[in-house]
C-alpha cells in the first residue's frame, strides 16, 4: 500500500514493507497543537484547551481530531486503500493503535 513492494507471506498488519513502516510521519504525542484540529503550532508550551485562529475562526463540525501520523505518503496509501478497496486489516491495526493512543495501557 505504500510503495508497491510485493509483501512476504505474512504482511504486516498496515500492508507496508518493513522500509514503509519506518518511514510513518510520526506526531508527536506530546507535541504543541491545536485542541481542535490537531494542527501543530509553534510555541514552546501552549495551555491545554488552546485553538488555532482558524478553529476560534470558523469552528470545525467535530469536536476534537487526533491523528497518529500526518497524512502524507506512506500512510496515505493506507488510507486508500480503506476508503476505495475496502481494506479490513489495515483499518482494525489503525483502529487498535489509535484506542491504544486515546487510552494507554497494556499492548493490544
Amino acid at each position: 500500500l505504500g510503495c508497491g513492494v510485493p509483501l512476504p507471506a505474512r504482511p504486516s498488519p498496515l500492508g507496508l514493507c518493513s522500509s514503509c513502516r519506518r518511514e510513518l510521519p510520526a506526531i508527536p504525542i506530546d507535541a504543541p497543537s491545536c485542541r481542535r484540529c490537531g494542527r501543530l503550532l509553534a510555541g514552546a508550551e501552549l495551555p491545554p484547551a488552546w485553538r488555532c485562529g482558524e478553529c476560534r475562526r470558523r469552528p470545525p463540525a467535530f469536536d476534537r481530531l487526533l491523528a497518529l501520523w500526518h497524512y502524507a505518503p506512506p500512510i496515505d496509501g493506507v488510507i486508500r486503500g480503506l476508503k476505495f478497496h475496502r481494506l479490513e486489516a489495515p483499518g482494525c491495526h489503525l483502529g487498535r493503535r489509535m484506542a491504544a493512543r486515546i487510552r494507554p495501557g497494556p499492548p493490544l
